[in-house]
């Protein structure tokens, strides 16, 4: 699979943030996304957040099954407010929050092994 460009890399990163903020301040994920190039394909993601260099959420896809920019949005805010290990986040926070999105390749069957 080819490496993200930086332009990409930054547009993810920046997108889950702004899902992350919209999420405390709404209560809800982010309705408006980029459709198009990466946040059009489907593939599964995670979104790890860190506040104060500790864990503060993360959750995940294992499959897209919706556009990336509708996937990253929607883990995004499931992160902050629906971790059930954590409580919701809050504005607070934001000042010492550091976002991580993992993209998973896309799925490929398991090829059984003869053993001999």
């Amino acid at each position: 699979m080819p490496s993200l460009s930086e332009e990409d890399r930054i547009a993810i990163l920046e997108l889950a943030r702004q899902g992350v903020l919209h999420a405390i301040c709404h209560e809800r994920p982010l309705s408006s996304f980029p459709t198009t190039g990466i946040f059009a394909e489907r593939r599964g993601l995670f979104v790890t957040l860190h506040v104060a260099k500790k864990l503060r959420g993360c959750i995940g896809m294992v499959e897209g099954n919706a556009a990336l920019g509708e996937t990253l949005t929607r883990c995004a805010a499931d992160a902050a407010l629906h971790d059930p290990r954590f409580s919701r986040m809050r504005a607070e926070e934001m000042d010492t929050l550091e976002v991580e999105v993992s993209l998973l390749s896309p799925l490929q069957p398991s090829v059984p092994r003869k053993w001999k």
